[in-house]
């Protein structure tokens, strides 16, 4: 009898845990498919630290707009958007699934656009971070994107890696969260390709150069000086010394280090001069292999027109103004004196 009223016991006690589990389950179902309507509307507000998944459901479920951010990761994951949210305000009617939730902050029930402005001298990797800071496309979208090939004429026969490097052109663009990241970087060499002009080509001709190696000159341009007047100078001083190879082999670019480096170190180290790249222009000849950034027109045409100078060197100061010089002994005078030796 004891054992009977036992298992009697043992079975009521998993109906009602079986109850409990249903109702539990109804209630997430519920709130998964917006089911029941709640006491919204509601609002909440995301930054760019919060546009993922696991961010996101953490704020939803504090503003108790979800009851399971475990669920609600689970869909997002399930839709292919999981780190595809975006930085907003956003507002959600009373009643809304995840899906509508989903589809509000990633943008996939509406067409949404937004301006990006690239500044001049950006580098393709400065570039893939203001265009993943909108949202639209994600760091491995971008890559995929920049090794696709292009069909415009200026990028024929270029194999280097970074082949797009020199080519993206500053400026400002209206993107849309619909657009692929290639179609964002078609945008900027269709930029490109207005900006580069048969007048340029010509005068890049008349100089003995190619279209890239005046792109490459001008990005040491723009990644050595501020103003127009220092990007002619210092175009002269490249022109100078590229112009007599038995004498200077070297341009001796800081630029072109800071690109290998990844940083703009205020002074350079023996050892970062000695890097073996392509691009280090204290280790290899002329000019580097390609582009160390994305210049401005300016900078453009302070490469195919420099000024009329006889400079031969030119070293910049702790606050980025730039002095010339003729001969390495007036150079080396100059360099104590601002170092301060």
């Amino acid at each position: 009898m004891k054992k009977w009223k036992y298992y009697r016991l043992c079975v009521l006690g998993l109906v009602v845990l079986a109850a409990v589990l249903l109702v539990h389950l109804s209630v997430l179902a519920a709130d998964v498919f917006g089911i029941f309507q709640k006491s919204g509307p509601y609002t909440i507000g995301l930054s760019q630290a919060d546009a993922n998944a696991k961010r996101v459901s953490v704020i939803l479920k504090e503003a108790n707009v979800i009851k399971s951010p475990f669920l609600f990761r689970t869909v997002a994951k399930l839709k292919g958007v999981d780190d595809r949210f975006y930085a907003a305000t956003f507002t959600f009617d009373t009643g809304d699934g995840y899906n509508a939730i989903i589809n509000t902050l990633t943008y996939d029930s509406g067409y949404r656009t937004t301006d990006i402005t690239v500044p001049e001298g950006s580098t393709v990797k400065d570039i893939r971070a203001i265009v993943v800071s909108t949202g639209y496309v994600t760091e491995e979208e971008f890559d995929v994107a920049l090794a696709q090939v292009y069909d415009y004429p200026f990028l024929e026969g270029i194999e280097r890696e970074n082949k797009l490097e020199g080519y993206l052109f500053p400026d400002t663009y209206n993107i849309a969260n619909t657009m692929e990241a290639s179609e964002i970087l078609s945008l900027m060499l269709d930029r490109f390709a207005q900006v580069y002009t048969d007048e340029y080509r010509a005068r890049a001709e008349a100089l003995g150069y190619t279209d890239d190696e005046i792109l490459t000159l001008a990005s040491l341009i723009e990644g050595e000086a501020g103003s127009q007047n220092d990007r002619t100078r210092v175009s002269a001083v490249f022109h100078n010394r590229l112009d007599r190879p038995s004498e200077f082999l070297y341009l001796q670019s800081c630029a072109s280090v800071q690109y290998i480096l990844g940083e703009k170190k205020p002074i350079l180290s023996i050892a970062d001069t000695q890097i073996d790249s392509p691009y280090n222009t204290y280790r290899y000849t002329g000019l580097p292999i390609g582009p160390i950034c994305n210049p401005g027109k300016a900078a453009i045409e302070a490469a195919l027109y420099p000024a009329e100078t006889d400079d031969l060197y030119f070293q910049s100061d702790a606050e980025g103004k730039i002095y010339y010089a003729k001969t390495l002994e007036e150079h080396e005078k100059l360099k104590s004196e601002i170092q301060g030796d």
